[in-house]
C-alpha cells in the first residue's frame, strides 16, 4: 500500500546519495523517482535523460518522471522557488505514481535536507519545495523524510589530522551497526541491511562493485572525483534519514517494516 517517491534535482543525484535507501526499499515496496531537472547546465541534458532511465532501473525503481520546467533549470547558483515544485507535485503525485492495482496509497517522500547533502542551490531549494508541499497539503496518506547532512565537527577534525580514520568512522562503524544485537534498535533486518534506529532510519549497504556499475551509466558526469566519491562517500554505504516536520504529526517510516 506504500509508494515511495525520490525526489531530486539531477539525473545522478539518485545514485550519488541515495543508492542505499533505494537499493534496500525496493526490496520490498514500490519505489518512484522525480527528476526535477534533466542537467542540461552543460547542454548534456538529453544524454543524461537516458542515463536517468538506465540508472533507475538498476536502482529497482519501478516509475521514473523527469521534468524540465523552465523554472527549474540545472543551476549550481539558483535556490529554486518552491512553487513550481510544489505544483509539479500537487500534479504528478497522485495522477503519476499511484499504482493501479493497489486500493489505498500511502506516500512516502523522499529528497534532500535543507543543507542539499553537497550544499548545491539546487538540492536546497528541492527541498524547501518538498518541506511547502508538506506544509500545504491536508492529506493524512502523505509523510516526507530527507536525508540528512552529515558534517560534524569531530569528522572535520578526523579528516584534517588523521583521514584513515574518518572513513572508518564514517562508513564501517555504521556498517558494523549492522551485526550488533537487534535490542539496541526498534528493528533490524540483516538481509537487507536496513536498521530502523530509535529515532532516525538509516539504510545500509556495502556494495561498492554495484554502486560503481550504476553510477558508469551517467557516463556523462562519471568523471575522476565523482569516481572517487563513488568509493570514498559516506551516502555510497550510508543513508540517515529524518522527518520532515509539518503541521500534522504523520506515521513514521518505520511503518514500512511493521507492514502499515
Amino acid at each position: 500500500e506504500i509508494t515511495v517517491v525520490l525526489i531530486t534535482a539531477h539525473p545522478d543525484d539518485e545514485v550519488m546519495f541515495f543508492a542505499p535507501t533505494l537499493v534496500n526499499l525496493a526490496n520490498y515496496t514500490r519505489v518512484c523517482l522525480l527528476c526535477l531537472s534533466n542537467g542540461n547546465y552543460d547542454g548534456l541534458g538529453k544524454v543524461r535523460e537516458k542515463e536517468l532511465h538506465r540508472a533507475a532501473s538498476l536502482l529497482g525503481v519501478q516509475r521514473v518522471l523527469l521534468c524540465d520546467d523552465e523554472q527549474l533549470q540545472d543551476d549550481p547558483h539558483t535556490i529554486w522557488k518552491p512553487e513550481p515544485i510544489v505544483k509539479l507535485l500537487n500534479k504528478h503525485l497522485e495522477k503519476t505514481f499511484t499504482s493501479t492495482t493497489l486500493k489505498e496509497q500511502k506516500y512516502i517522500l523522499l529528497t534532500f535536507d535543507s543543507q542539499g547533502v553537497s550544499k548545491h542551490a539546487n538540492h536546497i531549494g528541492t527541498h524547501f519545495g518538498v518541506r511547502c508541499f508538506l506544509q500545504q497539503t491536508t492529506k493524512e496518506n502523505i509523510v516526507g523524510y530527507e536525508l540528512e547532512t552529515v558534517y560534524s565537527h569531530f569528522l572535520l577534525t578526523m579528516l584534517r589530522y588523521f583521514p584513515p580514520w574518518t572513513f572508518v568512522a564514517e562508513i564501517l562503524w555504521p556498517l558494523l551497526l549492522q551485526w550488533i544485537p537487534t535490542r539496541l534498535f526498534n528493528k533490524t533486518n540483516a538481509d537487507t541491511g536496513v536498521i530502523f534506529g530509535q529515532e532516525n532510519p538509516s539504510f545500509l549497504m556495502f556494495r561498492p562493485f554495484l554502486m560503481w556499475n550504476i553510477m558508469a551509466t551517467h557516463a556523462s558526469q562519471f568523471v575522476w572525483y565523482r569516481r572517487l566519491s563513488v568509493v570514498f562517500s559516506r551516502y555510497s554505504y550510508v543513508n540517515t534519514l529524518k522527518e520532515i516536520p509539518r503541521q500534522e504529526k504523520n506515521k513514521s517510516l518505520v511503518a514500512l517494516k511493521e507492514g502499515a
